[in-house]
C-alpha cells in the first residue's frame, strides 16, 4: 500500500466498508478438497481452483477472470468469463 500511499486507516476503513456492503465467504475444508479435485479435473493452478471452488459453493454462476479460461464451463453450473475479451458478433 505504500506504492498507493495509502496508511492503516484507510486500509481500515476500505477493509470494513467492503465488509459491510458485500457478502464474504469463508474458506471451509470442503472448499480445499473440491479445488485440489477441481485442480485435477480442469488443470487450473491450486489458487484458481480455490476461486472456483468457493464460487461453486457460493452458487454462483459467472465468475469473471482475465486469467483463466474465456468461456468455459465448469461442472455445468459456473461459466468462466473474461470482461476484456471482445464478444463476437
Amino acid at each position: 500500500m505504500r506504492k498507493a500511499d495509502k496508511d492503516n486507516d484507510f486500509i481500515f476503513t476500505f477493509l470494513r466498508d467492503l465488509l459491510a456492503a458485500y457478502p464474504v465467504h469463508d474458506q471451509s475444508t470442503d472448499d480445499l478438497l473440491s479445488a485440489a479435485t477441481l485442480r485435477s479435473n480442469y488443470s487450473f493452478s491450486y489458487w484458481d481452483s480455490l476461486i472456483v471452488s468457493s464460487a461453486i459453493h457460493c452458487q454462483c454462476h459467472v465468475l469473471y477472470s482475465e486469467d483463466m479460461q474465456d468461456g468455459l464451463f465448469v461442472y455445468d453450473s459456473l461459466q468462466i468469463v473474461n470482461p476484456f475479451k471482445a464478444k463476437e458478433s
